[in-house]
């Protein structure tokens, strides 16, 4: 998904932006709820694009519309992981605590520990 300009950004509330994030992320990946590593490792991941622009922006790379706009959405990115981390412990409850993935349907690796 191509991140929207900043106006589309300020047309809907940040939680509005998260769900359609969270919705996004779902078709993409399907429902699996991976064990707190995968979660981990996401989250680390888009986190790291916050850094990413942060840096361009001090690096005089981005100008401020791009900067407003890019750490807008990759924030929005960071909370839509940590929603779908927190719907998979509700759901899961202690196997969503596990370190590697628990749920026998994806690639990712079984038999982890909590």
């Amino acid at each position: 998904m191509e991140t929207p300009p900043l106006f589309e950004l300020r047309c809907l509330s940040p939680l509005a932006w998260i769900q359609r994030e969270r919705e996004r992320q779902e078709e993409k990946w399907g429902p699996c709820d991976h064990g707190a590593g995968h979660f981990l490792a996401v989250l680390t991941e888009e986190f790291g694009e916050v850094s990413k622009v942060l840096n361009e922006s001090w690096e005089g790379k981005l100008t401020p519309e791009e900067y407003h706009r890019l750490l807008e959405y990759e924030l929005i990115q960071v909370a839509a992981v940590a929603v779908k981390w927190i719907e998979a412990i509700r759901k899961n409850g202690h196997t969503a605590a596990f370190l590697t993935c628990q749920c026998g349907k994806c690639q990712a690796p079984t038999g982890g520990t909590p």
